[in-house]
């Protein structure tokens, strides 16, 4: 049994005289034209089963899953990636916009305490390169790097080596410990 979040995916009609929300559930999620999905869109840019969303207390982790016409975070077409309040989120061609919000008139909680702006730095992803980001999304899956290098038909060694790049961008020594910093708590 999920719990609620206090985060929705939040879409304005083109027209301006509607608005549809999304509240999330803690976990995974998928979207899709589907009604087999968690949230459907039936829409015909939208594949079947376009994307899986993981959400957790302050954020999410988009990942497309090969849709034909691709997911796009501020405007920029991603395979896997972190999301935050305030970022608008792209499903073939429908923009959302990932707020605490259900109007989606912005992404921060009214009734979350001011931040210390240095503590937003630390908890900001790090920057990783467009193959360790699809090595990070299959170590997230649940992959071995044997399997991972084989999804993506590359050698053990280069993933491996990807690896090890990924845990020193995210300060954590194995897999567990990145797993855990990334996956949602549950209670």
């Amino acid at each position: 049994m999920s719990m609620n979040s206090t985060l929705f995916l939040v879409h304005h009609s083109e027209n301006g005289n509607g608005v549809f929300a999304a509240r999330l559930k803690l976990g995974d999620q998928l979207i899709g034209r589907s009604i087999e999905n968690d949230i459907c869109l039936s829409l015909e840019t939208i594949s079947r089963v376009h994307a899986r969303i993981s959400v957790g207390e302050s954020g999410a982790i988009v990942r497309d899953l090969d849709s034909r016409n691709g997911t796009w975070v501020n405007n920029q077409r991603v395979t896997c990636v972190s999301v935050f309040p305030g970022q608008t989120i792209q499903f073939g061609n429908v923009p959302m916009i990932l707020s605490h919000d259900p109007s989606g008139v912005c992404g921060v909680d009214p009734n979350e305490e001011t931040r210390d702006p240095r503590s937003l730095l630390r908890n900001t992803p790090p920057p990783l390169q467009p193959a360790q980001t699809r090595v990070l999304g299959l170590l997230f899956e649940g992959m071995t790097e044997k399997q991972a290098a084989e999804k993506l038909e590359i050698s053990i060694h280069t993933v491996h080596n990807h690896a090890k790049k990924i845990y020193a961008a995210y300060e954590v020594r194995s897999r567990v410990e990145l797993l855990l910093k990334l996956l949602p708590r549950e209670g």
